[in-house]
């Protein structure tokens, strides 16, 4: 579905995107698209949650990275 969005209309080399875990796996898939088209776009334009490996938890600023993330998302999905 991300894929089918055309960035090129309102992207800007300073923006981040933020994605769910769900996308975290398209990513390289998204900006070899993007870049193909033209538009200056890597791995630091996407931001997404830490996830957690089985047994090992997480440290406290990835924790920390995940809470204001997540409370960033709310913000925003709040106000549509």
């Amino acid at each position: 579905m991300f894929l089918d969005i055309e960035l090129n209309k309102f992207y800007k080399d300073t923006d981040c995107i933020c994605f769910d875990g769900l996308y975290e796996n398209t990513v390289h898939e998204v900006i070899e698209k993007y870049q193909n088209n033209g538009l200056s776009i890597t791995i630091n334009n996407f931001c997404y949650p830490i996830k957690k490996d089985k047994n090992i938890d997480l440290a406290l600023d990835e924790l920390n990275y995940n809470k204001q993330l997540g409370s960033f998302r709310s913000s925003i999905e709040s106000y549509f």
